[in-house]
């Protein structure tokens, strides 16, 4: 699912800037957390349509090695031509004229990037002076970086980060390939889809984790979180960009859902946000259902308590059908169907006081007896 992942429109936009950047000549650093989606590099490849397959240069590295002499290992294949490979000896090579190089290391000593990142400044300032076609530019993909800007920007040289850069809309897709097979039921399938989605955040390994749990797990989340929690080795401490415990979504700041000591009322709101988005609009659809299959046994007109006559059907609500159909004048209504119609009164209420259902409420309960 990382091809997937990296196609959706939040990503995809991201890997088109930062394709765009190495384009028009300038080196980048991606500075991105430590639990960032695989594929990354493989993303901004893919958009740079016109790079030669071959011009495309995966260098390995921890970071902690002098960053001239790993280049020119790695590029020269032991046969430098320089003695002292300086930025400015490699920015300007004829032979690496075209190429983009790839390097991609976790931070983990300042003092180490304290290095890198004064090469990366002046090699930027180097291949300013050639062509942009002639130039090599390098894509550093810094995981873990705490600094809000971890190198200076020149004109050759930009940062991108990777924070707010995945929709809700982008996450409800994704969720919604990942459950296409959990179940036939339309409305069940977009309740769970929603559910990942809203509790996932912007976490596509969360959501993959949380696809494979059973429906009932999925509509009530906690011990699957806590389970996740364990897998990252999160205990309870602030939430940081730097480990993915907290991000933005549509511009709006996001703590992760696992976090240990989160508040568990914002879990219920996810969970209830999502529960609103799909029961609602289905209460509604089978309301209508309900009006044409009992039309004729609903009697008219109906008068509320605070004296309001209702004597048009299609201006009953779901709580109206349901104290018409228990009334005891009223036949031809199966059991079964006034347990469908009570129950999604209920859900209705519940909902409408931002109250959560329970996942025997929606799973085993009258809620899907009538699916149309």
């Amino acid at each position: 699912m990382a091809d997937f992942w990296w196609s959706l429109p939040g990503p995809l936009e991201f890997c088109r800037r930062v394709a765009a950047d190495l384009d028009d000549g300038s080196c980048v650093v991606l500075a991105v957390p430590r639990a960032v989606r695989s594929g990354l590099a493989e993303a901004v490849r893919a958009q740079m349509v016109d790079l030669p397959l071959a011009q495309w240069r995966n260098i390995a590295g921890s970071g902690t090695e002098p960053p001239g002499e790993l280049l020119a290992d790695a590029l020269f294949a032991g046969n430098s031509p320089f003695t002292v490979p300086t930025p400015e000896l490699l920015a300007t090579a004829e032979q690496l004229s075209g190429h983009v190089f790839c390097l991609r290391f976790e931070l983990s000593d300042s003092v180490a990037w304290g290095m890198w990142r004064t090469f990366l400044e002046k090699y930027a300032q180097a291949i300013r002076a050639r062509p942009v076609l002639a130039r090599s530019p390098l894509l550093v993909i810094l995981q873990g970086s705490s600094d809000e800007v971890p190198v200076r920007e020149d004109v050759c040289l930009r940062v991108r980060r990777w924070q707010n850069c995945v929709g809700e809309l982008d996450m409800l897709l994704y969720c919604s390939v990942l459950l296409r097979g959990q179940t036939t039921e339309p409305f069940l399938r977009a309740l769970l889809a929603g559910t990942v989605a809203s509790v996932a955040g912007a976490d596509p390994e969360l959501a993959e984790f949380l696809a494979r749990e059973s429906p009932a797990m999925v509509l009530d989340p906690r011990v699957a979180l806590k389970n996740f929690a364990a897998e990252r080795q999160w205990t309870g401490h602030e939430p940081n960009w730097t480990d993915g415990s907290l991000d933005s979504i549509d511009g709006v700041p996001r703590v992760h859902s696992c976090l240990p000591g989160r508040d568990p009322q914002e879990l219920q709101y996810l969970l209830w946000r999502a529960q609103v988005t799909v029961i609602l609009p289905y209460i509604e659809q089978q309301r209508r259902w309900l009006l044409g299959k009992l039309a004729g046994t609903l009697r008219l007109p109906f008068r509320l308590k605070n004296g309001t006559c209702i004597d048009r059907t299609e201006d009953l609500e779901i709580g109206h059908i349901a104290y018409l159909v228990g009334q005891p004048q009223v036949r031809g209504v199966s059991e079964s169907l006034r347990q469908h119609i009570c129950a999604l009164h209920e859900a209705r209420n519940a909902l409408a006081h931002l109250e959560t259902l329970l996942p025997e409420k929606i799973l085993n309960g009258a809620l899907r007896r009538a699916i149309v």
